[in-house]
């Protein structure tokens, strides 16, 4: 059982010879938290990973502090030394193991933080632990390891501690490895029993991750995979966590494999870094599925044009040789949901529009901005976020996709925000892959609505714009035209950022497209040719063109929905003033008061009056907050109140 508990330890695939390495860096008291990342070569040095005999359990290394808190607490320099001594049976690397377990438990005793028992430390501490209960080493604190076994092995049992999802299999799979080693059945059996029921809640019937990343979905198969493999099939007859096992991890790699792009990357969705071909042949599902398409490169070799469409789970994808667009629009659960429902990524040649990633997971400004939906390829009401969160997921979703002769058409909905109904037309011409955008936004408002595209680093460093008439040219390459180029705003700067690892951040150029007013129609086309002046030939009431020798007639119809406005806030500049307007149906005959608040703190108010709206010079840009309090006019001790952040610019 030691060779797979190293096994499944081993999860950056390391060999001998760098195992011996970064070993020997930690004997010399300088700790390895994550291999190629804290510190990011072997040869550096971070001094609050110096270890000594005072070595503090608490470190602060600037931005990336919580992540090596959860890698510290994981016990990963530990991991690292268990695999140099399991390639080498030296005993210095066990003696050392011993003395860091020894250090971080007298730690314990006097110092907290939620990493000492946050599950996936737990679970990950679980594993060590195992292999080091399973050598029964007499020469050490062995009363210490029996103690800790069974303090984790009751801490991943308790149902109490316990999570769905990624961090649910994690737990599930320490929990059955320590229960095989302690021989304790009545764990091993909960074990099994929760990891069934965690699989068929993470991924659907067609082996799809419901978590929303490309990350997750990879991680949740390795952890079922290494699992099955190095545990169940070894250790425990006829036990399967999927039924037809080899077939089910097969059908989900195929999935993710649909995802992937021309130059063997795969597109960045929710949370995590980006995943490449070779990235993947160094995970455990490679060792056991190598000859599966998803470590070969990118296999399609024509132009003739795929489409997979996942309408359940919310996933387009349409390819060539040298083409990828996809589509993720729709949740069946939250975790790792950004606000990016009716956006897109485009790849032609090389990437054109992208996702902008994940920075970190801490709380934070670079956090929000990443999750918001201003920082996907969107269509954006008055700049503001719809609640992604809270949303009902029937809100959200892949509308129609139909495979016409001449050209694609897909329809997002996005029925999330208070104020509108959004419903996101693409049409793909396959004569040359054009992209006609239709958004139709539903509002009795008037609304900015903004259409954003995040342009990929590859534009960079010699980043150009000219305007024509109703189009831009980026690049002497790339043509984006529409009849709202009136108001329109290209950044370059820090309010566009882009990640495709953790804390690792570049800027990137962003093209805004704004239009106002109520019950709107905007229509953009993206095209390589330059020349391309269909836009010309597109109105709201007829969409029928010729373009490169075939006839075009897009079939567009417009959603007037009726919006119900409650408990809402609508600002609108209107020349030097604001607008606040007040909706809500409290009371039959009411008035209304305001206060506002910036940074938490309340500038102003203005008391009740009959009128719902309010006249405001806000003097400087900014995230505010309205408080709005209702009145009851027939009766003034009945009052009620709502408020809502809204972003003045």
């Amino acid at each position: 059982m030691l060779d797979n508990i190293v096994k499944i330890l081993n999860k950056y695939n390391l060999d001998r010879n760098d195992s011996i390495r970064i070993a020997e860096k930690i004997l010399n008291n300088d700790l390895v938290l994550k291999y190629g990342y804290l510190p990011e070569e072997l040869n550096s040095s971070i001094k609050e990973l110096r270890y000594t005999n005072k070595f503090n359990w608490d470190i602060q290394i600037g931005k990336k502090t919580n992540m090596a808190m959860l890698h510290l607490h994981s016990w990963e320099p530990l991991s690292y030394l268990l695999i140099a001594y399991h390639y080498t049976l030296e005993e210095k690397y066990l003696k050392k193991i011993f003395q860091l377990i020894e250090s971080w438990y007298d730690s314990s005793k006097t110092f907290e933080t939620k990493y000492q028992y946050y599950t996936h430390c737990v679970a990950d501490r679980s594993i060590i632990l195992a292999y080091i209960f399973k050598l029964d080493y007499t020469n050490q604190n062995t009363k210490l390891i029996e103690y800790l076994v069974k303090n984790h092995i009751d801490y991943l049992g308790n149902d109490k501690n316990y999570v769905k999802y990624n961090h649910g299999a994690m737990i599930d799979r320490s929990l059955i490895i320590l229960s095989l080693i302690t021989e304790n059945n009545e764990y091993l059996e909960k074990g099994i029993y929760r990891f069934k029921n965690n699989v068929s809640n993470t991924f659907t019937d067609n082996m799809i991750c419901v978590e929303n990343s490309i990350t997750y979905s990879i991680y949740n198969l390795e952890l079922i995979v290494s699992t099955q493999k190095y545990i169940l099939d070894p250790y425990i007859n006829g036990v399967s966590l999927i039924s037809n096992f080899d077939v089910a991890i097969q059908t989900a790699l195929t999935f993710v494999d649909s995802l992937k792009k021309p130059n063997n990357t795969f597109p960045l969705y929710g949370d995590g870094e980006l995943v490449t071909t070779d990235s993947l042949k160094k995970t455990i599902l490679y060792a056991h599925y190598y000859d599966h398409k998803i470590f070969k490169k990118y296999s399609i070799t024509t132009n003739k044009l795929h489409s997979f469409y996942y309408p359940q789970e919310g996933y387009l994808i349409i390819k060539n040789r040298n083409f990828h667009f996809f589509i993720r629009c729709g949740d069946i659960v939250k975790n790792h949901k950004h606000g990016d429902d009716t956006s897109f990524t485009l790849y032609y040649n090389k990437d054109i529009f992208i996702d902008p990633g994940t920075y970190n997971y801490d709380k934070g400004k670079i956090r929000n901005y990443l999750n918001s939906s201003l920082a996907h390829n969107n269509i954006l009401v008055n700049g503001e976020d719809y609640d992604y969160i809270k949303n009902d997921p029937s809100s959200v979703s892949i509308n129609e996709f139909n495979d016409n002769t001449n050209h694609y058409h897909i329809k997002l909905k996005n029925n999330s925000y208070h104020s509108a109904r959004i419903y996101r037309n693409f049409y793909i011409l396959k004569n040359d892959f054009t992209l006609v955008i239709i958004d139709d936004i539903s509002s009795p408002l008037k609304n900015v609505n903004t259409q954003v595209f995040n342009i990929s680093k590859d534009f960079l460093p010699n980043f150009n714009s000219i305007i024509s008439n109703n189009r831009i040219l980026i690049n002497n390459e790339l043509s984006v035209s529409s009849k709202c180029l009136t108001n329109f705003e290209i950044q370059l700067n820090n309010k566009s950022i882009y990640s495709e690892k953790f804390h690792s951040l570049e800027y990137i150029p962003r093209l805004l497209i704004n239009a106002t007013g109520s019950n709107h129609v905007i229509t953009t086309v993206v095209s390589l040719d330059l020349n391309n002046d269909i836009i010309n030939s597109i109105n709201e009431n007829n969409i029928e063109f010729k373009h490169k020798e075939d006839n075009f007639n897009l079939n567009f119809t417009k959603e007037d929905k009726n919006v119900e406005l409650e408990n809402y806030i609508h600002i609108f500049k209107q020349q030097d003033f604001h607008l606040i307007e007040v909706f809500s149906n409290f009371y039959k005959n009411q008035d209304f008061a305001i206060y506002i608040y910036k940074d938490d703190i309340r500038l102003d108010t203005i008391w009740y009056q009959d009128s719902n709206k309010f006249k405001y010079i806000f003097n400087t840009p900014g995230k505010y907050r309205i408080r709005c309090f209702i009145r009851n006019k027939n009766d003034f001790n009945q009052k009620r109140e709502f408020s809502m952040y809204k972003i003045i610019k």
